[in-house]
Parts: C-alpha cells; sequence; structure tokens
C-alpha cells in the first residue's frame, strides 16, 4: 500500500475511527432533524419554518359526470337512512350489509346489530406542489391540473351531504428551507392548487404533518388523510450560509417518522404517487410499506384510486351515522 510498518493503523485504531465517524453522523442526524422538525416550537398556530402563501389561481375543472354518480350515491344512503331512522334510532348498522341492501331493496332490518355508534368523518386531501407537479401527464394535462380537477370534483360530490367534512392543502418549499403551504378550506379555495417556480422542492415531512394537525381541528371521527405527489421527498436547508439539500440518509428517516406519528391519529392514510418511473414507487414503499401507496402511472388512474377510497369512507359514514 506504500505505507511503511510504522504508518499502518492496527484494527483497535481502525475501530476507534469507525465509531467516532458513527457517532459523529448520528449527531448530526440529530441535529439536523431538530433543525427540520423543532418539534414543540409553535408561532401564530404553524412551525416556524412555515408560510401561508397566497398562491396563483387557475380554475378547475369539475367532473360533472363523476361528482352526480357520486353524490346520487350518497344522497341515496341519506335518504334511506332518514326513512328508517325513527324505527331503529340508537342501533349500529352492519356497514357494509346495510349499503348492499339498501342498493339492492333488500331487508333492511337485518342490517342492524343492538348497539349504538355516532360517527362522521373527517377528509384532507393533500398535494404536492413542487414544480415538477407542472409537467405533462400522458402529454395531456400536467399532474398539478390532475390533482386540482380532482379534488374540485370530490368537493362536488359532497353538495348537500351531511357529516362529510372535506378540506385540504398543498406544500412546497425553497432552497432556504422554507415551507410554502395552502389552504384548501372550501370548494372556492380549490383554484389555489397551483405551482410557483419560487417554492419547488418536496417536504414530504410536513405535508403530512401539517395535515394532520388539520385532521386533528376537523370534527369527524372517522379521519382519512390522501396525499397525491409525484416526486421523491427532497428538502433543503442553509449550511454556513449556503442552501444544501438534506442528504436522502437523513431526511427519509424523518419524513417516516412523520408518518409514524401520523399514524397516531388515523391509519387511514394514502399516498397516490403519480409518476411514469417506477424508482420513485418503490422509493415510497420502502418508506411507508406497500399497502400505503398507490403508483399510477396513468391519468384515469389518478381519479379511480383516489375516488375508491374516498368513497368507500363516505359510503360507510353515512351507512354509521
Amino acid at each position: 500500500n506504500g505505507l511503511s510498518e510504522g504508518d499502518r493503523m492496527n484494527d483497535e485504531e481502525i475501530n476507534d475511527i469507525i465509531k467516532e465517524s458513527k457517532e459523529q453522523g448520528e449527531r448530526e442526524h440529530q441535529e439536523i432533524e431538530e433543525l427540520i422538525l423543532k418539534e414543540g416550537q409553535k408561532f401564530d398556530g404553524k412551525p416556524p419554518e412555515v408560510i401561508l402563501l397566497n398562491r396563483k389561481e387557475e380554475t378547475p375543472v369539475i367532473n360533472k359526470n363523476i361528482s352526480t354518480k357520486l353524490n346520487r350515491i350518497f344522497r341515496k344512503l341519506q335518504m334511506g337512512k332518514k326513512k328508517i331512522f325513527n324505527d331503529y334510532q340508537g342501533f349500529e348498522i352492519n356497514t357494509d350489509q346495510f349499503i348492499e341492501n339498501l342498493i339492492k331493496g333488500s331487508n333492511i332490518s337485518k342490517s342492524f346489530n343492538n348497539h349504538k355508534l355516532e360517527n362522521d368523518a373527517s377528509i384532507i386531501i393533500s398535494v404536492d406542489g413542487s414544480t415538477s407537479m407542472n409537467k405533462l401527464f400522458e402529454g395531456k394535462k400536467t399532474r398539478i391540473t390532475i390533482a386540482r380537477d380532482l379534488v374540485a370534483t370530490l368537493f362536488d360530490s359532497l353538495k348537500n351531504i351531511e357529516d362529510i367534512y372535506l378540506k385540504g392543502n398543498i406544500w412546497s418549499s425553497n432552497k432556504r428551507g422554507k415551507i410554502a403551504i395552502t389552504e384548501i378550506n372550501s370548494r372556492k379555495d380549490v383554484k389555489y392548487i397551483t405551482t410557483t417556480d419560487s417554492y419547488n422542492a418536496t417536504p414530504t415531512h410536513m405535508g403530512i404533518k401539517y395535515s394532520i394537525d388539520m385532521l386533528n381541528k376537523m370534527k369527524g371521527k372517522k379521519k382519512l388523510l390522501i396525499i397525491i405527489t409525484d416526486g421523491s421527498p427532497n428538502y433543503h436547508q442553509i449550511v454556513d450560509g449556503n442552501s444544501q439539500r438534506v442528504n436522502p440518509n437523513t431526511y427519509f428517516p424523518i419524513v417516516k417518522k412523520s408518518y409514524e406519528e401520523a399514524l397516531k391519529v388515523t391509519p387511514n392514510i394514502l399516498f397516490v404517487v403519480i409518476t411514469p418511473y417506477h424508482w420513485i414507487n418503490e422509493r415510497f414503499v420502502n418508506i411507508f410499506g406497500v399497502d400505503r401507496v398507490v403508483y399510477v402511472d396513468q391519468a384515469k388512474g389518478v381519479n379511480e384510486k383516489v375516488i375508491k377510497r374516498f368513497k368507500e369512507v363516505v359510503m360507510r359514514t353515512i351507512a354509521k351515522t
């Protein structure tokens, strides 16, 4: 190796260097994690690295065919419930059997158990607002347009439907670590699901954390979080005055920690990954698990996957309300 006998390190010295390097790496990881999460620190009700951004407006296009069909199903369930409510007040419904029997016109009384249950639902649709969401999907619509139109369609499907509370948000960050979030609190806010060039990165950890904070403030007992994203989680911070991308080996565990904290609030979390790249989907599966990730490489698949989960939660909530 070109080293003299005296210059060579023995095994003990090598092990000491490895141990010291690992300890240094763990300290750096902890410092970065504390910097990113800043747990326990609040400013105007939001983490100090978050700003609420007024984004540009784009008019969403509602898929009336989908929203009308969903609304018709939801209203039929609610009308069926009201019709039989007086006879069966205070009883829990066997949800799957109730839905099947009501639509088929079968004996609904078989759907009831003998103990009371009160229930309603809160749903958050959380959208990645990084600039890659502006890319065309299948050469037609941009990914952000698909997400915006979908959220508008879901809001429209809930017209005159009681006990279902739907909100959303869109998030992205800049190269100085500042995270910009826009809340979607009503149908009229959906037009703000747009991207902005000055906030181009994908701070998935805060997309999860902020969405869970919103869910906790909503009335519904059953809670569902759907996150629509197209890219691998990434985040920047300032180090010695310079912007630096956080190493994935450091950042991904932080994202996973946010996710694990979210699971304490609701087990109903779904990541819809809109991308033609399988490696991005594999990265999400490695972080969140295969059961939590839906990979979509076709535009129509986004609507199908999200609407399927949305419809399931709404129908079960109506049946149990």
